[in-house]
């Protein structure tokens, strides 16, 4: 049952992730010794990539490691609390 927020969260996590490595690595680039037009270019791509690329449930939720986790310890919290329930 939790295999598919898993899955959903740690893809989310690695296209983030992945989005930061990708601007790191063009602006890495010897880009001082291109023309003007690729210079351009790449300020242009940068400033897109300059927030992260996180998607999200519900416009407000992002799919990450910590939001899985926080699932499990909410899932569990209410388990407990049903479970004493039903014992007593």
């Amino acid at each position: 049952m939790l295999a598919q927020p898993y899955l959903y969260c740690w893809c989310g996590n690695v296209v983030t992730q992945r989005s930061q490595v990708i601007r790191d690595a063009l602006y890495a680039t010897p880009w001082y010794e291109q023309d003007q037009r690729y210079k351009r270019t790449l300020c242009i791509a940068m400033e897109c990539m300059k927030r992260p690329i996180i998607f999200k449930t519900g416009y407000y939720i992002p799919l990450s490691r910590p939001t899985f986790v926080s699932i499990l310890r909410c899932s569990y919290s209410y388990f407990a609390v049903l479970n004493q329930a039903n014992n007593q």
